[in-house]
């Protein structure tokens, strides 16, 4: 980088000074920029161990760590690209040391091996709560049921697709009902004082239905991974205009977790 001259200096002293204190400034720029480069690098550093501990306290026993982050859709990939930002980040660290002309300091190597190491426990974890998982229990075997269950994840309106053995999840068909209501404003009057008038009508609808639920292994096409699903069955006998009256239809459907195949 060359200095700028606001003026041509007129002797050998003058340039000797102005290089001087070019030379001083840009190395204090320098310097400036190393102790705040390092500054940052330390606070990344505290907050990746933050998180580094957060993945060390996963629980692959509890129930909920096991669904959150290992069998729901999608926590696999967070999990594997969140070891991933670790790796370059820690590798950030061990590069900006190398640049300096430094070793990497011990407690920077070790915690790309840690990493490492947590990757590794991770994908074992996976493959064992994976492999372990089942289908739930049926708590019912009733045909009918069945029947209709089938006839649901046929339908092409649904595109659930591919579909392993399907699983009755509660015992009978329940009752539900629940009321609804819609206010359509048309005319709005405001008084001189102020007052604002609404006027329109209010439209209440009253919904009742049957519903009984049931899950089963579907296949995601694009991963190739089977998925585990619950939904709701649901068949109306009123409700609003566009309601689906007499007629067995699916309510609710959720994505569950990871299930292999040989599991089913």
């Amino acid at each position: 980088m060359q200095p700028s001259l606001a003026r041509k200096p007129d002797s050998l002293a003058e340039w000797a000074n102005f290089y001087a204190d070019w030379y001083n400034t840009t190395l204090r720029k320098v310097n400036e920029a190393v102790s705040t480069t390092e500054q940052n690098l330390r606070h990344v550093a505290e907050m990746q161990g933050r998180e580094l501990l957060a993945y060390n306290e996963i629980d692959p026993n509890d129930p909920s760590d096991q669904a959150n982050y290992f069998l729901n859709e999608g926590a696999e990939a967070r999990m594997f690209a969140g070891f991933e930002r670790q790796l370059v980040i820690a590798n950030t660290f061990v590069a900006y040391q190398n640049a300096l002309g430094n070793t990497p300091n011990k407690a920077v190597t070790d915690r790309v091996a840690y990493i490492e190491q947590m990757r590794q426990r991770y994908s074992a974890l996976l493959d064992k709560i994976v492999g372990e998982r089942g289908l739930p229990p049926a708590k019912s075997t009733d045909a009918e049921l069945m029947r209709i269950a089938e006839a649901i994840l046929a339908n092409p309106k649904y595109q659930f697709g591919r579909h392993g053995p399907v699983v009755i999840t509660t015992e009978n068909i329940v009752q539900r009902e629940k009321e609804l209501s819609e206010e359509e404003y048309n005319d709005i009057d405001i008084s001189l004082a102020g007052e604002i008038t609404l006027t329109g009508t209010k439209t209440t609808w009253h919904y009742r239905w049957d519903e009984f639920k049931f899950a089963t292994p579907i296949l995601d096409d694009q991963s190739g991974k089977w998925y585990l699903w619950w939904i709701t069955a649901k068949n109306f006998h009123s409700g609003a205009s566009n309601t689906p009256i007499g007629k067995w239809v699916s309510g609710s459907a959720t994505k569950g977790g990871v299930i292999l195949e040989t599991n089913f």
